[in-house]
């Protein structure tokens, strides 16, 4: 056999051997596509149509009926000058049964306006040259040191020339230091400026010691 006729033989193999090859696939093909089951047909969900239904119409508001509310009593007026005469003029009321006391310690319930039977004056408890128990009314006040000027001149050496003075506010007596070397005591508490008197302070220049009385 000649070398054409061998490559012949082998191309008609061949051949044969790819035709059975498609057979065996084309076979096994038409076998799959018979077994699988028909595909399905994708369709949107389709939702009922839900038809609203008209609400029921709303029965109209019962009217509101308001009853005129009766008119409030007038208070009974209240006389000033009976509620004037009911306290005293210059007494302590009840409502502050507590007196308000000052930095020193003092009463503020004895401090009002002078009435008849006041007579507001220093009495002296004690001072060089001076006679104790004498009463020095104060209308207007009055000044106190060692100089001879003064309402009250004092030969006290620990008293300065000018001392100190008394002076009216309105309903009132203050007692004013005017920069003295050893300054001015009320209850022993020195003060500074001046400060308000008040029944039985005592009063301390010094070495003269007054007492203030209304």
């Amino acid at each position: 056999m000649t070398s054409t006729q061998l490559l012949l033989s082998q191309a008609a193999i061949l051949v044969v051997l790819f035709g059975v090859v498609a057979w065996i696939v084309r076979s096994s093909a038409h076998q799959i596509k018979m077994s699988s089951p028909p595909p399905l047909a994708l369709e949107d969900p389709v939702e009922p149509r839900v038809t609203p239904t008209a609400a029921p119409a709303a029965s109209p508001p019962a009217p509101v009926v308001r009853t005129p509310s009766p008119p409030l009593p007038e208070p009974a007026p209240v006389s000033v000058a009976v509620a004037a005469a009911a306290v005293p003029f210059g007494a302590p009321t009840t409502d502050n049964a507590e007196s308000e006391v000052d930095d020193m310690g003092r009463s503020d319930h004895a401090s009002f306006d002078f009435g008849a039977n006041l007579s507001p004056r220093l009495v002296i408890e004690a001072g060089p040259g001076l006679t104790v128990g004498t009463e020095l009314p104060l209308e207007s006040g009055l000044s106190i040191g060692r100089a001879a000027t003064n309402a009250l001149a004092v030969d006290d050496a620990f008293m300065s020339h000018m001392h100190a003075r008394i002076l009216r506010r309105g309903p009132f007596f203050y007692v004013e230091d005017l920069g003295s070397t050893n300054g001015t005591f009320i209850n022993d508490q020195r003060i500074t400026g001046d400060a308000q008197l008040r029944v039985h302070d005592e009063l301390r220049l010094g070495g003269t010691v007054l007492r203030y009385e209304e």
